[in-house]
């Protein structure tokens, strides 16, 4: 079970976490920074190593702040690191501030301009301009547009701190045309607009860091509307594309039995649908398509008049037939069902495959006497 929350449900639990005195905004930021270049390592691990050096766009917010984390703990472990800030100083909150002046003690903030980027060797950028505060108004500074075009050089990792610049963390809306991410790392849970496209496509791999807020902080004051907790598969399950249309990702059928006897066929269209599916059709008796109905959402019901067109259909890439469905059935569909390019038997479908096979023994074919 993986909670969903909007930009204000997660600014209420910060605020809260503040006022119990659990946390302060310069706890949060340093935990969030770490959680940052962990996730940085640990992707460099899944590729095989990364250049140990960095180019950190910091903004004028909490973000910056994060980002300016970031890059002091990228040095402190020998990576080359240079920072660019983008924003009036003066605006920045006392924490972002704080370690902004941190990262001064260690280096000057760069000023970035597109022949002296155009020359450097890949790295790791990191966008910590904007974060789950954007709401839409866009004027991309010219620091973004640097990044985005040497992002889309090879051999580059482009990482963004909680959400991408630009991004609606509530809609998932992006204010321009943003290059996608290769990873994404967002803290404590994921926000709406990591899952809602455009922004599940802009952000790449999520990874999602625990900044040590604690499950009494979630309680929140006022009229925000409660935490969604929506069932959803790790980032790394699905080897798809998020967009385009339901067929490219799969259509999937599922041959169910009569009524009182579609449980474990429901179970697997939920799976199917959880795992990926574009579409997943459950075919059932006429009379069972109330039952099926009530308790499946997201999943095409049809009648078992509909089964002959449906098994011809080449758009069907994978086919369950067994549970629940009666032996007699199974053997009527089964020579059709094995036609399908991913094919799960069960229950019933395996008794009339084992029925079959025991038939072709009893009776082989006889050769012509000579």
């Amino acid at each position: 079970m993986t909670e969903v929350l909007t930009s204000a449900q997660m600014r209420a639990i910060e605020d809260t976490a503040f006022r119990s005195g659990a946390a302060t905004p310069l706890d949060l930021m340093e935990r969030a920074g770490q959680g940052v270049v962990a996730a940085i390592l640990e992707e460099g691990m899944r590729r095989g190593g990364l250049p140990r050096r960095a180019l950190v766009a910091c903004g004028p917010g909490n973000n910056g702040g994060d980002g300016y984390v970031v890059a002091r703990l990228l040095h402190g472990l020998g990576w080359q690191v240079e920072a660019a800030h983008f924003g009036v100083l003066d605006r920045m909150s006392p924490a972002a501030a704080e370690n902004f002046r941190r990262w001064r003690q260690i280096s000057e903030t760069s000023r970035w301009e597109a022949d002296s980027l155009a020359q450097q060797p890949p790295g790791v950028v990191i966008d910590a301009v904007y974060g789950i505060g954007f709401r839409g108004l866009w004027d991309r500074p010219p620091v973004l547009e640097l990044l985005d075009r040497l992002s889309r050089r090879e051999g580059w990792l482009r990482v963004a701190v909680d959400i991408a610049s630009g991004v609606d963390a509530d809609t998932g809306r992006q204010g321009a045309e943003i290059a996608p991410m290769d990873l994404t790392v967002t803290f404590h849970a994921p926000k709406r607009g990591h899952l809602l496209l455009p922004g599940a496509e802009i952000a790449g791999r999520l990874a999602v860091v625990d900044i040590g807020l604690r499950p009494e902080n979630d309680a929140w004051r006022g009229d925000l509307p409660p935490v969604r907790r929506l069932e959803r598969p790790e980032a790394d399950t699905l080897d798809k594309a998020t967009a385009g249309h339901k067929f490219r990702h799969g259509h999937a059928l599922i041959l169910c039995g009569p009524v009182g006897a579609g449980g474990a066929a429901r179970l697997a269209a939920r799976s199917a649908l959880r795992v990926g599916a574009g579409l997943v059709t459950l075919v059932c008796p006429p009379e069972a398509v109330a039952e099926n109905a009530a308790r499946l959402d997201a999943v095409m019901i049809r009648a078992a008049a509909e089964l002959p067109a449906l098994l011809a259909d080449r758009r069907v890439t994978a086919l369950c037939l067994g549970p629940g469905f009666g032996v007699a059935r199974a053997a009527s569909v089964l020579a059709q069902a094995l036609t399908a390019p991913a094919v799960v038997l069960d229950a019933d479908a395996l008794t009339a495959l084992a029925e079959r096979r025991e038939d072709a023994a009893c009776h082989p074919r006889r050769s012509d006497p000579a």
